[in-house]
């Protein structure tokens, strides 16, 4: 239990998880048209720092969508 759940209705809980989910989606997207850049211009330093980034956000998103379900 968090400390801040008091504060919020459990309608809000979700809605936070649901606006913070489409948020590391929208940088997901982003993030794999970086990784397209990357590929045709040969950047390796920015390929990396796109599937680290890809990675972490896929993380993220999971975590959010167990949160969400356990609501």
């Amino acid at each position: 239990m968090s400390e801040f759940e008091d504060y919020l209705t459990l309608d809000k809980r979700k809605e936070v998880l649901v606006q913070r989910i489409i948020r590391f989606a929208q940088d997901g997207y982003q993030y794999e048209l970086n990784k397209k850049f990357a590929l045709a211009s040969g950047d390796n330093n920015a390929l990396e720092e796109a599937d680290t980034a890809i990675k972490d956000l896929k993380i993220a998103i999971e975590i959010h969508e167990q949160e969400l379900k356990s609501l």
